[in-house]
C-alpha cells in the first residue's frame, strides 16, 4: 500500500462495484456489481487492470477526494463536470494525479454513473467473493457492511502509475441516442396474447422516476394483460417482468432474487449497461433479440 484515496465529499449512492457477487441468489443474496460493466471494463482497461477490478460507482455528483499520492486513474461512464487541482478533466481517458491532488466530480449532464478507478485496484477485502456493495443485504463496501461511500472514508492505493490512454472515440456511447432493448422471450410469453407480444415490440415506452439499482420501471408505451400470478422464482438480470398495471419492469444488479410476477422474456446484458445510463423520461424500444 502506498497511499489513499481520502473521501472529502461523498454520497449514500456512492459505492464501490465490481463485477458483482455469484452463486449465493438461493440464499436471497443479489449479484450487486456495477450497473454498466461496459463502462467498468474500460475504466481498467485505461489502466491495465483486469476488467472486473472494483472501481468507485458515482450516482449522481457531490463527490470530491484527495490522493495522498502519485496514482493513475481513470474515468468512464456518465459525462459529468470533473476537475483535478481545478482544471477540467475529460471523460474516458486515464490520468495522473499527484500527492495531495484533489479531484472533484459534480452531477452528470448525460447519463447516471461515473466510474472512477485507480491502476492496481483499491485493496479492499472482498465478503463472499466481491467487493460490491449492495445496500439491501449489507454486504460489500469499504467495511464489508454494504454501506456506500461516506466523507472520511480512506480507500487503499497501491500507487501505480501508468501512461495516460484515452478510449477510441467509437467506442465511447452517446446516453442521449434512442435505446433498442434487444428481448429473449422466456418460457411465460407463451401465456401472453399473440397481440401483447406484437405491441410489446411494436411501441415505444418511457423511463419513469422509479429508477434505481434494482430496477426500472417503464411508462406510457402499451399496457400488456399479463396472465395470473405465479409461485415465485428465480429472477435473472435483464427479466422484464409486467405487474397488475401492465407496464414492464426490467430489473438489474440489486435485484430481489425471487419473484411472481409473470416475466415476459429478458433484455440482454449489453443493453442493461446502456439502459443503466439513460435518465429519467428517455425513450426505449424493446426489439426481437437475435
Amino acid at each position: 500500500m502506498a497511499g489513499h484515496l481520502i473521501v472529502v465529499r461523498s454520497s449514500p449512492l456512492h459505492s464501490l462495484q465490481d463485477h458483482g457477487r455469484f452463486g449465493f441468489a438461493r440464499f436471497g443474496i443479489a449479484q450487486a456489481g456495477a450497473a454498466d460493466r461496459y463502462s467498468l471494463a474500460w475504466a481498467n482497461y485505461l489502466l491495465g487492470n483486469a476488467s472486473g477490478t472494483a472501481a468507485i460507482e458515482l450516482t449522481g455528483g457531490g463527490f470530491e477526494a484527495e490522493f495522498s499520492c502519485h496514482q493513475s486513474f481513470a474515468l468512464t461512464g456518465a459525462f459529468a463536470d470533473v476537475q483535478l487541482d481545478g482544471a477540467a478533466l475529460l471523460p474516458w481517458r486515464s490520468y495522473q494525479a499527484r500527492a495531495g491532488s484533489r479531484l472533484r466530480i459534480g452531477s452528470p449532464r448525460s447519463g447516471n454513473h461515473v466510474y472512477l478507478a485507480v491502476a492496481g485496484g483499491f485493496a479492499i477485502a472482498p465478503t463472499l467473493g466481491s467487493v460490491s456493495c449492495s445496500r439491501r443485504d449489507g454486504l460489500g463496501g469499504t467495511d464489508g457492511d454494504g454501506r456506500g461511500l461516506a466523507a472520511g472514508d480512506r480507500l487503499p492505493l497501491t500507487g501505480a502509475v501508468s501512461e495516460a490512454m484515452a478510449v477510441p472515440r467509437s467506442r465511447i456511447p452517446d446516453y442521449r441516442a434512442p435505446l433498442e432493448l434487444p428481448l429473449r422471450l422466456g418460457y411465460q410469453a407463451a401465456d401472453f396474447s399473440p397481440r401483447d407480444r406484437a405491441r410489446l415490440l411494436a411501441e415505444p415506452y418511457q423511463l419513469s422516476a422509479q429508477f434505481n439499482r434494482m430496477g426500472v420501471r417503464l411508462c406510457h408505451g402499451p399496457a400488456l394483460e399479463p396472465p395470473g400470478m405465479e409461485f415465485s422464482e428465480p429472477i435473472a438480470l435483464g427479466a422484464v417482468q409486467v405487474p397488475p398495471d401492465g407496464q414492464p419492469i426490467v430489473l438489474l444488479n440489486d435485484r430481489q432474487t425471487l419473484g411472481g410476477y409473470p416475466k415476459i422474456g429478458c433484455v440482454l446484458e449489453p443493453a442493461l449497461c446502456a439502459l443503466s445510463q439513460r435518465q429519467q423520461g428517455a425513450w426505449v424500444q424493446f426489439v426481437g433479440a437475435v
